[in-house]
C-alpha cells in the first residue's frame, strides 16, 4: 500500500488508453476533489448482504449523542461544494421551475 497519489501520471496513463479521457480543467479538478472527498470521508461501500447490519450500526449513537448517519452526513456536508446563484439559475427558469419540490432548495 502506498501513501502517495500521482494524479498527473494517472491521467496520462488513462489518456494512453483512451485519447482525451480528461478534456477540461474542470474534469481534472473533479478528480482531485473526488479523491480529497474520499480521503476525508473514507470508503462507504457496503456489500449488499451486510447492508442491514450497516444500517443498524449507523442508527446507533456514536460519541456525543450523534448517530452514525448524522456523523457521515456532517462529514459529507463539510466536503460538499456550496451552491451559488449561478449554479441554480437554470432550475429557476419558468419552463422547469414547476419541477422543484421546494422553492428554497434547488438541484
Amino acid at each position: 500500500k502506498r501513501d502517495d497519489l500521482n494524479i498527473y501520471d494517472f491521467v496520462t496513463e488513462m489518456r494512453s488508453k483512451r485519447t482525451y479521457m480528461v478534456q477540461s480543467q474542470e474534469q481534472y479538478e473533479f478528480i482531485y476533489n473526488t479523491l480529497n472527498d474520499y480521503l476525508i470521508c473514507g470508503g462507504t461501500a457496503v456489500p449488499a448482504h451486510e447492508l442491514r447490519r450497516r444500517i443498524i450500526e449507523l442508527e446507533a449513537l456514536q460519541g456525543q449523542e450523534v448517530t452514525g448517519f448524522q456523523f457521515e452526513f456532517d462529514t459529507l456536508s463539510s466536503v460538499s461544494k456550496s451552491v451559488c446563484s449561478d449554479d441554480i439559475e437554470y432550475s429557476q427558469e419558468s419552463a422547469i421551475a414547476w419541477k422543484n419540490r421546494y422553492n428554497e432548495k434547488f438541484p
